[in-house]
């Protein structure tokens, strides 16, 4: 019988703990999708952002407003480099979004609203992400100064990986792939002549 209770109170506390690790990513993935429309609503319709460099500016400040205001500490690199140890294989994401030493997410952002963009390459950097293992290390060429040691990153196997695009309609249909579809997040600003960009997924007001 305490065999049984001990077994009990163990599935309980791994249910609990799952459920804890479900809504963190749940709340990740609303502060993306909550910082994504605001950016199109507000910076691109008021014509802030002409470049996919601005892009990543008006959406990184949205989304470290969205992390201030719920008081939630994260970590931001914009367009990094990271390095496979095992491999030597390199990816630049262009968002990246870490708690502590873990990356919890990641975003490539397309920015071409008179035409029609590319997409495989950025998904196919997702895919690397989500499937690397282990741990990548955080490489800056560019850097001169104090010398430091390049820091290591664990990917969470529940990291958002996210493609996002302002671009001319009708929708693309991404296809993510087995290796990441339960972790994948597409977001899109549909633009048409004369009207305001249809912002996807809708969220309630």
């Amino acid at each position: 019988m305490r065999r049984r209770l001990l077994w009990f109170d163990a599935r309980i506390d791994f249910i609990l703990k799952l459920e804890i690790t479900m809504q963190k990513r749940y709340m990740l993935r609303r502060h993306i999708v909550s910082a994504w429309h605001k950016t199109v609503e507000e910076a691109y319709s008021e014509r802030l952002i002409n470049s996919e460099r601005s892009l990543q500016h008006y959406f990184c400040s949205k989304l470290l407003a969205e992390f201030s205001d719920e008081e939630v500490k994260r970590l931001i690199f914009v367009e990094p480099c990271f390095t496979c140890p095992t491999t030597g294989k390199r990816r630049s994401p262009d968002v990246i979004v870490c708690h502590s030493r873990q990356i919890i997410g990641a975003i490539e952002l397309k920015f071409l609203p008179r035409g029609r963009p590319s997409f495989e390459k950025d998904l196919d950097t997702l895919r690397w992400l989500g499937t690397v293992g282990g741990a990548v290390s955080l490489v800056n060429e560019r850097y001169l100064g104090v010398p430091r040691p390049a820091h290591e990153y664990t990917i969470a196997d529940d990291a958002v990986l996210c493609w996002a695009g302002i671009y001319k309609a009708p929708q693309l249909a991404l296809a993510s792939g087995p290796e990441i579809e339960t972790r994948f997040l597409d977001l899109h600003a549909l633009t048409s002549p004369d009207t305001t960009p249809k912002v996807l997924p809708e969220v309630d007001q």
